[in-house]
């Protein structure tokens, strides 16, 4: 049985991210709003010609669709975190959607034994949802803004334990994820660093980087796993 071609990391798309990346950040640093609103537009869209690039034609893996639909919520997200008032909330929800999505991509994608009897992977992340719902039920008592955060925190949990499953580079993009989205909901209740837009974006795009990174190495060590003879290969599941 023919091997299929092992995914990689394709340079001129990752260079291409990295261009688009750079120049939102510096937009971002120097309060040039108008571009870095324009290349927000770019930056999900330029990752996923990395995933796909990096996957190839041949042998892609069966979790691959869904990681591509993580990365188009995430897309949508981007987007209408643009706009202000209850486009808020439509964000939140589009991004909530991109976790979960994330989520079974690494379900698919990881291995399930790396997690198994490790509760301490999941502590952080409990502790983080407790504190931070809590933080919002005394600044702003309950309302359909806490109610929002409370129910995409689970689902941004939920995706930060999985991604364990994937590799240390991938978990690490879900933890920046975690700092990124807190970052947002912190200058919601008025809570901002200095450039605080920029070390959103920072954080943000670190993660999606990380993540995307992690699964193709993901990919790359399944096809390179023996394949037993006689049997096809079939996508790793959890």
């Amino acid at each position: 049985m023919a091997r299929p071609e092992a995914p990689s990391l394709p340079v001129a798309p990752a260079a291409g991210f990295a261009a688009v990346s750079a120049v939102h950040l510096v937009a971002q640093a120097v309060g040039q709003e108008q571009l870095a609103d324009v290349t927000k537009t770019l930056l999900v869209p330029a990752l996923a010609v990395v995933l796909l690039v990096g996957l190839g034609r041949a042998g892609r893996p069966a979790w691959a669709p869904l990681a591509l639909l993580a990365l188009l919520f995430s897309w949508l997200g981007d987007v209408a975190l643009l706009g202000s008032g209850g486009w808020f909330l439509v964000g939140v929800g589009l991004f909530g959607v991109a976790q979960v999505a994330y989520a079974l991509t690494f379900r698919r994608a990881g291995d399930a034994s790396r997690t198994a009897g490790r509760p301490a992977l999941a502590a952080p992340y409990v502790v983080w949802w407790a504190g931070l719902l809590l933080f919002f039920l005394v600044d702003r008592g309950a309302d359909l803004f806490v109610a929002a955060v409370a129910g995409y925190g689970v689902a941004l949990a939920s995706m930060a334990w999985l991604d364990h499953r994937v590799g240390r580079g991938a978990a690490t993009g879900a933890a920046l994820f975690v700092l990124s989205d807190s970052l947002i909901g912190l200058g919601g209740a008025g809570l901002e660093l200095p450039a605080h837009g920029f070390w959103v974006m920072l954080t943000y795009l670190a993660a999606q980087w990380l993540i995307v990174r992690g699964l193709l190495l993901a990919a790359g060590r399944d096809v390179s796993r023996p394949i037993p003879s006689g049997r096809p290969r079939t996508a790793p599941r959890t």
